[in-house]
């Protein structure tokens, strides 16, 4: 066995890395192990983003991020804002103390290991078809300083290039994503790198042939989808998520995006999705959250649900509370069968015959009777079994 090639291998592989480590180096991470790694995650939304931190949500604390881990979230997503505290002409330089802010909570989730990815989000100065030419050198500048400061971060940190582009052409998004991937190589040579495309970094715009891929061999594809919008805004007009159609839309668009990931070799990151409070356990909000995780889960992409303290909120950073019902279901607890006696409510609508499939993978079923606040569950024999 000494003399075979698989012992050989091995003791190659550890003796690169040994002198990898030596030489300050690291043997980098590919983007799909990250996108494995990752897994499921959170966003830390309204808080650095917001025009002053506080301004929309409380400021950061490192508590939340223990929060995080406890629950089971696995990454975390902390959007910055960078144009108050960024000079308006060259160089463009960055605050210090704002870097040091961004540097000290990006470190409490590296701390915890949580892949953690960072951008440039809400810096909308630069998504302006007019402006775009001459703010293009500003967001240069940004990506050069993110860049140096935080190269020796370790790989868990990744940085997505810009948030939700929506106005500028797709040229200059182009641009913008070939500019910024260039940037950052300069000083993060390993580091992966999210790329998304416009109609707030919609997957179907991304299928629609308009995107050009930097040749990178660490770029990740960065998506947001909060499908159907008329259920999941702050003022819905559609009140109940679960039919079949219903799932199979979601489905059906996953598999596609899916499938353009696999085509062009760049492993989807879905950093944002959501239902606001206007939407209940009875109209579809907990079963909505579930059959995304269950999705994102069967086709192997990582992602990060939506949490601002506010329309959608998911952690309460006041009391230090989980909407636990949601954040059960998205780390995968919810989505196993209950066992008789410890039935949940999660597997039927108010008002859904007892028993009846709703098109979810789990057929387990009791009886739920709205009662206030709360649901009355019944057990109803026969209806358990795996699909």
């Amino acid at each position: 066995w000494l003399k075979s090639p698989v012992f050989f291998h091995a003791i190659q592989s550890t003796a690169m890395r040994v002198l990898s480590t030596l030489m300050g180096g690291a043997v980098a991470i590919t983007p799909t192990d990250m996108q494995k790694k990752m897994g499921m995650g959170i966003n830390l939304g309204n808080t650095l983003e917001a025009p002053e931190e506080g301004d929309w949500a409380p400021a950061a604390q490192e508590t939340f991020f223990d929060a995080y881990k406890t629950q089971g979230f696995q990454n975390v997503r902390v959007p910055v804002r960078w144009d108050k505290h960024t000079g308006q002409s060259s160089p463009y330089a960055i605050d210090a103390k704002w870097m040091s802010r961004v540097e000290e909570v990006i470190g409490w989730s590296l701390k915890r290991e949580f892949p953690t990815v960072m951008n440039v989000h809400h810096d909308d100065w630069l998504d302006d078809p007019n402006a775009f030419d001459s703010q293009l050198p500003r967001f240069i500048a940004i990506w050069q300083q993110v860049g140096e400061h935080f190269k020796s971060a370790d790989d868990n940190l990744v940085f997505e290039c810009f948030n939700e582009p929506h106005l500028m052409t797709a040229d200059q998004l182009n641009r913008l994503n070939a500019a910024c991937v260039s940037t950052i190589r300069k000083s993060n040579p390993n580091r992966i790198i999210m790329i998304s495309g416009l109609s707030w970094d919609s997957p179907q715009w991304i299928q629609s042939g308009q995107l050009d891929i930097p040749k990178d061999d660490k770029l990740m594809v960065h998506i947001h989808s909060y499908d159907p919008w008329a259920y999941c805004n702050d003022n819905p007009t559609q009140h109940s998520w679960g039919s079949a159609a219903d799932r199979s839309a979601m489905t059906g668009w996953i598999a596609q995006m899916d499938a353009w990931s696999k085509r062009y070799g760049l492993p989807v990151y879905y950093g944002e999705f959501g239902v606001t409070h206007k939407q209940t356990p009875s109209t579809g909000r907990v079963a909505w959250y579930q059959a995304r995780q269950e999705a994102i889960t069967k086709v192997g992409w990582a992602g990060a649900a939506w949490d601002d303290c506010g329309d959608f909120k998911i952690f309460d950073r006041n009391t230090h509370t989980w909407d636990q019902a949601v954040a059960d279901a998205l780390v995968g607890k919810g989505s196993t069968c209950p066992s008789q006696g410890s039935c949940g409510c999660d597997w039927t609508q108010e008002g859904t015959k007892c028993g009846q499939d709703d098109g979810s993978e789990c057929f387990c079923k009791c009886c739920c009777t709205h009662k206030g606040a709360g649901y009355e569950c019944k057990w109803q024999p026969g209806f358990m079994a795996m699909v």
